[in-house]
């Protein structure tokens, strides 16, 4: 993100909508909010990858397809390590919802290969081992 700020991808109306995303994230806000902010960053950053992971986390639960969708829309931006486990991982649960365990290992174990320094790692590692 402070790349893409440095940049000038990003100006201070995105930067202001992305901390309230996270705010409202963190916080358990209004799903409803989190969704139309995600998708007012992405319109007008559609290469920060952070719009599509909240999306992506936010329709968890509410549109399994979107979800997923998102997140990969996510990880085609090449977000920060620690927002590519997070969003890996919801894939994962997301391909283990949808009856595709084997698909969920695969990308979990694909996390711990590539991820497996990082110390974001570590529920990763334990629902790739649990399978």
């Amino acid at each position: 993100m402070c790349e893409m700020a440095l940049a000038g991808v990003l100006d201070n109306e995105i930067i202001v909508a992305l901390r309230q995303v996270q705010r409202l994230t963190d916080t358990g806000g209004a799903r409803s909010q989190v969704v139309a902010l995600s998708r007012e960053i992405i319109a007008r950053a559609p290469t920060c990858a952070l719009g599509y992971y909240h999306l992506g986390k936010a329709l968890l639960g509410v549109d399994a397809k979107a979800s997923e969708q998102a997140l990969w829309q996510c990880m085609e931006r090449r977000p920060d390590d620690t927002t590519a486990i997070d969003a890996l991982t919801h894939i994962g649960f997301l391909r283990r919802a949808a009856g595709d365990a084997e698909g969920a290992r695969t990308i979990w174990s694909g996390v711990v290969a590539k991820y497996g320094n990082n110390p974001h790692i570590t529920p990763t590692k334990i629902f790739f081992l649990q399978g």
